[in-house]
């Protein structure tokens, strides 16, 4: 299964730089779609790397993240 995760973040920059790191962990680009515009990246993330990503993006300081299906962080 997977999720898709939009992400809205306040500058180009932490777009450019949470690409960045969503592909250094391996995703492929193809997979992952952003808009300096509206400042936001979009990715279609397998389940069972969802907790490696949901950080990654955290790291970023999103303005929003909304999930498809709902992803809930468990510890």
């Amino acid at each position: 299964m997977t999720t898709t995760v939009t992400a809205t973040f306040s500058s180009p920059d932490a777009v450019h730089n949470t690409l960045d790191d969503l592909v250094d962990i391996g995703l492929s680009r193809e997979t992952i779609y952003t808009n300096d515009t509206e400042q936001l990246v979009k990715v279609i993330v397998p389940n069972d790397i969802m907790p490696e990503v949901a950080e990654i993006i955290g790291r970023h300081h999103p303005l929003k993240v909304d999930a498809v299906p709902p992803y809930t962080r468990t510890h």
